[in-house]
Order: C-alpha cells, then sequence, then structure tokens
C-alpha cells in the first residue's frame, strides 16, 4: 500500500488461533487522493479492509492480509469495519 502524503501510520503481526496476519491502521489527511481503489488493492488475495471518515475529515483505513502459509486472515470484514469505526471518534 501506498501512503498519500501526511499520512500516519502504524504495522505489525497479529494472531488470531492458526489464523496469522499483517494488520495496518493509516490516518490520512481529509484531502488525501489515494492511487488506488480500494487503498488495498494491490495486497495478497484474503486481504480485507475498511475506510471510514473521522470526525475532523480524515480518513481511518483499517487493513489486515494474511500471511504466507496461513489460511485466512486473523480478522474478517465486519471486525475490520468495527475497528476502523471504533478509531475514527479519536481523530
Amino acid at each position: 500500500m501506498t501512503c498519500p502524503s501526511g499520512t500516519n501510520a502504524v504495522a505489525f503481526t497479529v494472531q488470531n488461533g492458526p489464523r496469522k496476519g499483517f494488520l495496518s491502521i493509516m490516518v490520512a489527511p481529509a484531502d488525501a487522493k489515494f492511487i488506488l481503489q480500494p487503498p488495498w488493492a494491490d495486497r495478497p488475495s484474503g486481504t480485507v479492509g475498511a475506510v471510514v471518515k473521522a470526525p475532523s475529515g480524515k480518513s481511518v483505513i483499517v487493513v489486515v492480509e494474511p500471511v504466507l502459509g496461513s489460511a485466512a486472515p486473523p480478522l474478517d470484514a465486519g471486525e475490520v469495519r468495527r475497528m476502523a469505526e471504533a478509531l475514527a471518534p479519536g481523530f
């Protein structure tokens, strides 16, 4: 994924039982333009993500992708959306 200028991001590995993955959380400026739509379009098969607008107009992007050898990512699309929705009010 490519982060637009001014984006803050964090990424780390996560595990939920046998499901392992890579979780990325980004907060992009309100006027940020993403090259890919959705921003995770170039990630491996099984990747899920959500984009939620924060009260400030910034975009909160949460993406989780499975790592090699994992049958699925550690979070499903609903869990990723709920995480983004829970984080958005803070921005």
